[in-house]
Parts: structure tokens; sequence; C-alpha cells
């Protein structure tokens, strides 16, 4: 669907506290962002893999 592609063209109705987010165009500056917070997410990233691997078996 074309309209996945402009999501901030939409007239719909956004129940969300990110409504400004919504409405703003895809865009690619926040890519790399969540690299700031490797190394506290690491913990998690870690028990997640132990758990993915321990499924996987």
């Amino acid at each position: 669907d074309e309209a996945c592609y402009k999501p901030h063209k939409s007239c719909r109705t956004v129940a969300t506290a990110s409504l400004a987010q919504v409405r703003q165009p895809i865009y690619k500056s926040a890519i790399g962002s969540s690299q700031a917070y490797r190394n506290h997410l690491q913990p998690f990233i870690d028990a997640y893999a132990q758990l993915h691997d321990a499924k996987a078996t």
C-alpha cells in the first residue's frame, strides 16, 4: 500500500503520545542513534540471546 510510505499525509486520528513523530515523513537521521545506549542495553541483549538459543535447541 502506497500510504505506508507516506504516513505523515494521513488524516486519520492517532491516539498516541508520539503524535508529532507519527506525522513526520520517514527519515534516515535516526539511523544509529541507539548506539549511544548499547552499553546500557547489553545485559538485555545477552539475556535475550541466551533465551533465543535455548528455545532453538
